[in-house]
């Protein structure tokens, strides 16, 4: 859904494709950890690569995601 520079977003959906519903979603924010440092720090330039098409599709849904609201990266 979004990313700063340390955190990113997300939402996962599982579905019962059975069924074809909704069955749980996870809203989440996940903190890069520079595990020599001990602490967060700013993504690698080459992983914030692969993670920004990402958060692209996100903002190409068409539909609103069912968010808490009080997430932000």
């Amino acid at each position: 859904m979004g990313r700063s520079e340390k955190k990113i977003h997300l939402v996962h959906f599982m579905v019962n494709e059975t069924r074809q519903v909704l069955s749980s979603t996870l809203e989440t924010i996940i903190s890069h950890a520079d595990l020599k440092l001990r602490k967060t720090s700013p993504f690698p330039v080459e992983i914030a690569a692969r993670i920004d098409p990402l958060v692209a599709l996100s903002d190409g849904l068409e539909w609103e995601p069912p968010l808490s609201g009080t997430m932000r990266a």
